[in-house]
């Protein structure tokens, strides 16, 4: 990440969820010489941050389950307390489950709410007491919160609550000064997606739906992430920013296609 805003320098960014999108999140809020703690259920995940805790002394490692909302919230609070006041709240969990109509069950439906929206809920309900002001808050959404994929209804659901709910949280907090915006990301190469980038073939067809005809990374969405926090884009809020190198954009073939149709 290139660019550097003074205004990060020294302020306490707290990022839940640290694997792909956010483990690149926390690098780029280091570089920002921010104060970073970071917070994950996946121990694996965070061991690939210890590399930087040894060399990054503002670097802070925390083991959570955020569907565990008591302890989740005894946490946060832990680190308001102790950390006051907080620059910047970033929300990056979540799972995406293919859950065909008439095939979804009852738990699937609640697993996926219960970490995709309620823990961002529980979250902000809890974090925003500690925030000062020009602060803001963060969450990944997804393109998909405003359009359709074949048996995925439930997960594009929690996207769009995730959106609805940033903008909600936007009108609530502004007077304290907390500005809240969502980021909708296209298909970006994580540990979740990498099996299905290693199919030729899918990774061809979603090349092709995409505009720039790349798979986005997670360095694409970070930069973003990061400035939005700042002081600079300190009149941004309620906002929902896509990053999704134009996938499908185009929803027709070319006219010279569309001629043999």
């Amino acid at each position: 990440m290139e660019a550097i805003y003074p205004s990060l320098k020294d302020k306490n960014v707290v990022v839940v969820g640290t694997g792909g999108i956010g483990g690149t999140i926390v690098k780029d809020f280091l570089e920002q010489d921010s104060r970073v703690f970071a917070l994950d259920k996946n121990m694996d995940v965070l061991n690939k941050l210890y590399d930087l805790s040894d060399k990054n002394n503002k670097l802070n490692i925390y083991q959570i389950d955020v569907t565990d909302h008591k302890n989740y919230e005894k946490l946060l609070k832990e680190l308001g307390n102790s950390n006051k006041p907080i620059k910047s709240f970033i929300h990056t969990v979540g799972i995406g489950e293919s859950t065909p109509m008439g095939k979804t069950t009852h738990k699937t439906g609640e697993d996926l709410f219960g970490l995709n929206v309620l823990s961002f809920i529980n979250g902000v309900n809890t974090i925003q007491k500690y925030m000062e002001k020009s602060s803001s808050i963060t969450v990944i959404s997804s393109i998909n919160a405003y359009r359709s994929e074949y048996g995925m209804g439930v997960y594009d659901s929690t996207k769009a609550a995730l959106l609805q709910y940033s903008k909600t949280a936007a009108a609530d907090l502004g007077e304290k000064g907390i500005r809240v915006n969502s980021v909708a990301p296209g298909y970006i190469r994580t540990p979740q997606t990498v099996e299905e980038l290693k199919n030729t073939a899918s990774k061809k067809k979603i090349e092709n739906a995409t505009v720039l005809r790349r798979i986005g990374e997670p360095e694409d969405i970070s930069p973003v992430v990061v400035a939005l926090a700042s002081d600079d884009f300190g009149f941004i809020t309620g906002t929902c920013i896509e990053i999704s190198g134009g996938l499908a954009l185009t929803q027709y073939p070319p006219i010279e296609k569309q001629k043999n149709l």
